[in-house]
């Protein structure tokens, strides 16, 4: 049903298409513009950088998302993650996903712990976080400049401890991050 797969040069165009719509755009801390030779700097970085990972989303065979893992520090075993659902028509389940990518990072990467970071005004990722056994740790005041003003940051950690506890009923939710 779901599948992760290693970004391509071939993905670019549909991901750059996602990356600049407004209904993704608006909570991300950057906006990027319409460049393909941007987006294929990206990805040359991206394939470089061992702190960082990501995936192009397949839902039924069809991609819909990207989802990643950044600063990653293998030695302290702790990861950021970041994920948008591109295909407006898919984004009634973007909330099955992340629970696959928990069961990847605790149970193959076997990782202590994740931390997200979610924008002031995101209400549905921070309601998800909160479902998935996220702890709020913090707040950036007046962390990212965006549309003519300054907005807050929501700092969350899930720990290994807290998602086997609460992950029980995602069990099931294992796929292959190639």
């Amino acid at each position: 049903m779901l599948r992760f797969d290693h970004i391509r040069e071939e993905d670019l165009e549909l991901i750059l298409s996602w990356r600049t719509h407004p209904s993704v755009t608006q909570y991300m801390y950057t906006d990027i513009s319409n460049d393909i030779e941007g987006q294929k700097k990206w990805l040359q970085w991206i394939s470089s950088d061992s702190a960082c990972c990501y995936w192009l989303i397949h839902y039924q065979e069809k991609p819909i998302g990207v989802i990643g893992l950044t600063d990653i520090d293998a030695n302290n075993k702790r990861c950021s993650w970041t994920y948008y659902i591109g295909d407006e028509t898919f984004r009634g389940i973007g909330g099955i996903i992340p629970p696959y990518l928990y069961n990847y990072i605790f149970n193959v990467l076997q990782f202590k712990k994740i931390i997200a970071e979610v924008m002031e005004g995101n209400e549905r990722i921070m309601k998800l976080h909160q479902l998935h056994g996220y702890r709020q740790v913090g707040i950036y005041k007046e962390h990212i400049y965006k549309y003519d003003r300054y907005h807050d940051v929501t700092v969350l950690e899930l720990l290994d401890t807290e998602w086997q506890r609460i992950g029980k009923k995602y069990k099931k939710c294992i796929a292959h991050f190639a």
